[in-house]
């Protein structure tokens, strides 16, 4: 597995993806449930597969919550690379960051990269303050 920043990857890459975006705090089996999914969706596409999250939390930038259950990005990857991903993508997540809205967010991010399929949960939020949900991604 590669563990690259967003901007490096936009630059270096233009592999289809299969994706599953997220914090993943912790990486519990939901987690894995969500990234060997993404494994597996990739394999059968024949692209790579890639996990995309945030670093640091969006918790300690927003809210300025620093614990001990908040995963460092290297817990994270070490997990991750055991999932059998191939890329770890990481988008530097700064108070900027966290006020984009989610037509920004699919816009200046997933649309810059080369996306067959994206994989998330039920409970997945994203642009400002969480207005969007899974099935803005496709409709914007």
């Amino acid at each position: 597995m590669e563990l690259i920043s967003f901007e490096d990857y936009v630059i270096r890459y233009k592999n289809p993806l299969v994706v599953t975006i997220g914090s993943f705090d912790g990486i519990h089996l939901g987690h894995q449930k969500l990234i060997k999914l993404t494994v597996e969706r990739s394999k059968k596409l024949n692209t790579k597969s890639a996990v995309i999250t945030f670093d640091p939390h969006p918790l300690a930038v927003i809210k300025n919550i620093h614990h001990d259950n908040i995963s460092s990005i290297m817990d994270k990857a070490k997990i991750i690379n055991s999932l059998g991903v191939d890329y770890l993508i990481v988008i530097n997540f700064t108070l900027e960051f966290s006020k984009i809205s989610k037509e920004e967010f699919v816009n200046k991010y997933l649309k810059l990269i080369n996306i067959c399929e994206v994989i998330v949960g039920n409970d997945f939020k994203f642009g400002r303050c969480g207005e969007g949900n899974a099935k803005d991604i496709y409709s914007l």
